[in-house]
């Protein structure tokens, strides 16, 4: 499916900033998740293999979902929309732009 949608510079930065907290979510959730792990394993060292086999499960898991909001970070930064004076430019450009 395919929007049709008219977004503005501060919902696009509203967006990305979500997608940003989003990551740093997913950081704290696997550090703490291996230091779940590592209690867990030293407290019950027979069943460590199965508690780290759970947390590479759970990474992995954490892992394909940040690649997918980093591509669509990446797809927010190269969409196309119009600046002011009607002209072609995408939200990378702008920053650059505004950086400079």
């Amino acid at each position: 499916m395919k929007l049709k949608s008219e977004l503005y510079i501060q919902e696009l930065l509203a967006l990305l900033q979500g997608l940003n907290l989003q990551v740093e979510d997913c950081a704290k959730i696997l550090k703490r998740e291996r230091i779940n792990a590592q209690i867990a394993s030293f407290f019950m060292p027979w069943r460590a293999n199965a508690i780290w086999s759970a947390l590479a499960v759970n990474a992995q898991i954490l892992t394909a979902h940040v690649q997918m909001v980093s591509e669509l970070r990446q797809k927010i930064l190269l969409s196309e929309g119009v600046d002011d004076d009607m002209l072609p430019i995408t939200l990378e450009e702008i920053f650059q732009i505004k950086n400079n």
